[in-house]
């Protein structure tokens, strides 16, 4: 868990180095609300399971002086049919977000800064997903274009201080959101591979998001300014890798929609 907790540092570090600007997002931008819902093989004697599974998802804001720490508990059902697939879940969460940048300070009046702080929150949240395939290839399924959709709600003392800072008549030398429910959309192709030579009880697959969070990036207000950050208009972008022996499986997802995260969990289906 250190290793994949650096992995993410070094990204975030790399990506935020030319960042001045400080954020405060939300826990649960597209990189975490949507996520993966397995379902079966087409070659596969069952063609409807439950998946449940247990996940750690590591993410920080643009500017790398927030991190998000967050677990989830994933439970889902998956269905393949001749030619769709579908799934159908809903999830709950609890974590941190931390903060630490001992030089924040309000540009107008230096006896508000931002203050370092780690900050409770939760929620929960139900996602779906249905697609078109083509299962003719022997030991592969290509789940050509995927429409995946995610609602959540978030939580606990993080949201409530992000609300307060969004509604407060102080300068914050930062751009805050005040959203606290989140609906992402958007488009996914997979594939899904039985490496029969291997192992005929092995399936990997690969899938990649793309999609966007509604009223995501205009809940962003500077409260030094007031105005509207005219350059946030980023998209949920998520990457899968998908293992299953047996009636065990891992996912493993890097993303980003504003914040940039990881997330790997293990899991049960039946």
């Amino acid at each position: 868990m250190k290793a994949f907790k650096l992995l993410i540092s070094l990204i975030v570090l790399a990506i935020s180095l030319p960042s001045c600007v400080t954020y405060l997002t939300p826990s649960m931008t597209g990189d975490n609300n949507i996520g993966y819902l397995p379902r079966p093989f087409s070659k596969d004697t069952i063609k409807r399971l439950n998946y449940i599974s247990a996940e750690y998802s590591s993410s920080s804001a643009p500017s790398g002086d927030l991190n998000f720490n967050l677990g989830m508990l994933n439970i889902s059902k998956g269905h393949t049919l001749k030619h769709i697939n579908f799934g159908y879940g809903a999830f709950v969460f609890l974590g941190n977000a931390n903060y630490e940048n001992d030089s924040t300070i309000s540009k107008s009046d230096s006896d508000n800064p931002i203050n370092n702080f780690n900050k409770f929150l939760y929620g929960g949240g139900l996602r779906t997903t249905i697609g078109f395939h083509v299962t003719e290839i022997k030991n592969l399924d290509l789940r050509i274009l995927n429409w995946e959709n995610a609602f959540s709600i978030e939580k606990g003392d993080y949201a409530n201080y992000r609300k307060e800072i969004y509604r407060s008549t102080l300068s914050y030398p930062v751009y805050v959101s005040n959203l606290d429910k989140f609906f992402t959309t958007g488009l996914s192709s997979e594939i899904l591979w039985n490496p029969n030579f291997l192992n005929k009880n092995l399936q990997i697959g690969l899938r990649l998001f793309v999609g966007i969070t509604s009223g995501l990036n205009k809940s962003f207000i500077n409260k030094d300014t007031n105005q509207t950050d005219p350059d946030m208009d980023y998209r949920a972008v998520s990457f899968n890798s998908f293992i299953k022996y047996k009636k065990i499986f891992s996912t493993l997802q890097m993303g980003a929609e504003h914040n940039l995260g990881a997330k790997i969990a293990l899991g049960y289906s039946f």
